[in-house]
């Protein structure tokens, strides 16, 4: 499947939120350590 441009930004966006809420749910350490380090990276894509 190929997306536009807008599709990819919005798409990142939405998982952003969701590792958003994964941090802020989520006790293991290990797991709020990646999801942390994937929504800085996801973030340095959208800006």
């Amino acid at each position: 499947m190929v997306m536009t441009k807008e599709e990819l930004l919005s798409h990142l966006k939405k998982q952003a939120r969701t590792l958003e809420f994964l941090i802020s749910t989520d006790n293991n350490e290990e797991s709020k350590r990646i999801h942390s380090e994937t929504l800085e990276a996801i973030r340095g894509v959208i800006k």
